[in-house]
């Protein structure tokens, strides 16, 4: 991946609301994306100078990634997109405090008897059966499937709806514990009400006014 470089976009329609440059990102000679500035309407005034990015490319229908106006500085904003066009899963200021990155196993090894690899997250460090033993399940994942400990075996697809489902579980239990929720300067793409919610343990984002949910700020 070459340095990224960064040309002002001459388009207005590519103009944030409230903003007043967009630059067009190119790998190279490939173009990728946007990265630009904007500012929120506070119903009198704009609000702070913040920056967004967009991951899309020639050919795309849709752009693979974006955000809303979530970054302090166009720096940061060319990072984001950096971090995600490389894989990596980023996470927002919210989560800092409560979740660590976790972008990479803490093993990876060659089954010794099928010949293909798998990565290992979790018991750190690995412990002999008899011994204490991380309360969180062992996770073990391949091109193949997704291993729960010895006891699940769950093709791609099945594991990515069951992590809804256990996203969806925990939100529930602790919205009826009365668990308080974060408030996020963010619309709501149910109902666009201006103001979401983020449970900081789960991750999950919901509105005040409807009950859309997704795992996404902006989606």
């Amino acid at each position: 991946m070459a340095e990224l470089t960064l040309r002002k976009e001459r388009n207005e329609d590519a103009m944030h609301s409230g903003g007043s440059v967009t630059y067009r990102v190119h790998d190279g000679d490939r173009w990728v994306g946007w990265v630009g500035d904007g500012r929120k309407w506070q119903g009198h005034r704009y609000g702070a100078r913040k920056w967004w990015a967009c991951w899309r490319e020639d050919g795309d229908a849709d752009a693979r990634w974006s955000t809303g106006l979530r970054y302090d500085s166009r720096q940061a904003a060319v990072d984001g997109l950096t971090a995600r066009r490389a894989g990596a899963v980023e996470l927002l200021p919210e989560f800092a405090p409560t979740r660590a990155a976790g972008n990479a196993p803490d093993e990876v090894c060659m089954h010794t008897t099928g010949g293909y690899e798998y990565a290992r997250w979790g018991q750190v460090p690995a412990t002999p059966y008899d011994e204490p033993r991380d309360p969180v399940p062992t996770v073990y994942s391949s091109a193949r499937a997704i291993e729960i400990c010895d006891d699940v075996r769950l093709s791609l697809a099945a594991a990515e709806l069951l992590i809804v489902r256990l996203r969806n579980a925990i939100a529930y239990e602790r919205a009826r514990a009365g668990v308080p929720l974060l408030a996020i300067d963010a619309d709501c793409p149910g109902c666009g009400h201006p103001e979401r919610t983020l449970d900081p343990v789960t991750g999950v984002f919901g509105c005040t006014q409807c009950t859309h949910t997704s795992s996404e700020r902006n989606a």
